[in-house]
């Protein structure tokens, strides 16, 4: 069958091996010196002017804004803490410090991780009873090697089962009082997820300091709701 000349380029451009694009990523881009970097987007934002239509043609220049710092934070708060599947469980005070460093002083996500990094290292080398912090196949077989200086493995193993279950019940019961409470006048037990930090981790510190329906918070909270 005879084909236009349009069509043999385009089956010819088929027939080339598809290239990678050149991606540029900037690594702690917070540490850049500012007019270096005000310079090198003052230099991409006006390349196409400066090439020949030949040239800036074959490029595909692309401005696009990454989620915030704090947006990033809630990711990692809600993935790695506010989850049942990660059976390390930082308390109130060593979160709360890990959040105040980010908030105040650095907005380093990846120093907040390492900071939770160190929290779990002090853990495990600190407490005799760490070995118990993990999955529930991974318990069961490090409560019978305890002795009886310890916990009688069999009390012990449904003692984490307990509290296992109570993990997978608590999660999805505080997201449930956040949505009931997170839009409500002076936000009691926290803003909405979309403010600063996802402030579902109030609500959660608030949980991890005491019970939570006996703090003035919590009555307000209800006040309202009726």
């Amino acid at each position: 069958k005879s084909s236009t000349p349009g069509k043999k380029r385009s089956s010819a451009d088929e027939d080339e091996p598809q290239r990678p694009p050149i991606v540029i990523i900037f690594k702690d881009l917070e540490a850049f010196n500012p007019r270096v970097l005000q310079d090198f987007i003052l230099i991409c934002s006006t390349i196409q002017r400066v090439l020949p239509h030949s040239v800036s043609s074959l490029l595909c220049i692309e401005l696009f804004q990454s989620l915030s710092c704090t947006q990033h934070l809630a990711t990692v708060i809600d993935k790695l803490i506010l989850t049942h599947h990660f059976p390390f469980k930082p308390n109130g005070k060593v979160l709360q410090v890990l959040v105040s460093i980010f908030l105040y002083h650095d907005f380093s996500v990846r120093n907040f991780i390492k900071g939770l990094k160190l929290a779990l290292l002090e853990h495990f080398l600190s407490q005799p009873l760490s070995m118990l912090c993990g999955g529930k196949k991974q318990v069961a077989g490090s409560a019978v090697q305890l002795s009886h200086q310890g916990l009688e493995s069999e009390t012990c193993k449904k003692l984490l089962k307990d509290l296992h279950k109570y993990h997978k019940n608590y999660y999805p019961v505080l997201r449930c009082l956040h949505t009931l409470t997170n839009s409500l006048p002076k936000y009691p037990l926290g803003k909405q997820a979309s403010a600063r930090c996802g402030r579902i981790r109030e609500l959660h510190i608030m949980c991890l300091e005491g019970s939570v329906w006996e703090k003035e918070e919590y009555q307000l909270a209800m006040q309202l709701l009726r």
